[in-house]
């Protein structure tokens, strides 16, 4: 669960999360790439279960400048988590079906 505490007598904030051990932290803005190690775009938000709490997808950010897109990939399809990067079980190919929103 978030929290904020409050540290020195200045006005220093910092946000922390308490997870456990067996438990992955995702962050936006980690790369996402393939099973070829190919980068294809960067965690934009995430779908959870409502009733559940639980992460269900991660909304992937793709494209350039002039023309976004968000790919839905069900975590089922992560293969591994690193630090830096989210590497799926899927091929650039099978991203591609996946469903595409735009983005505003």
């Amino acid at each position: 669960l978030p929290f904020v505490s409050l540290s020195g007598h200045g006005a220093t904030f910092a946000m922390h999360e308490r997870i456990s051990r067996s438990e992955v932290a995702l962050r936006r803005g980690t790369d996402v790439v393939d099973t070829d190690g190919q980068r294809l775009g960067s965690v934009h938000a995430f779908a959870f279960d409502p009733s559940t709490h639980d992460i269900t997808h991660l909304v992937m950010a793709t494209g350039h400048i002039f023309h976004h897109e968000d790919v839905t990939i069900p975590v089922a399809s992560i293969a591994a988590f690193g630090e830096d990067e989210i590497r799926l079980s899927l091929t650039a190919d099978e991203i591609a079906e996946l469903p595409h929103v735009p983005l505003d």
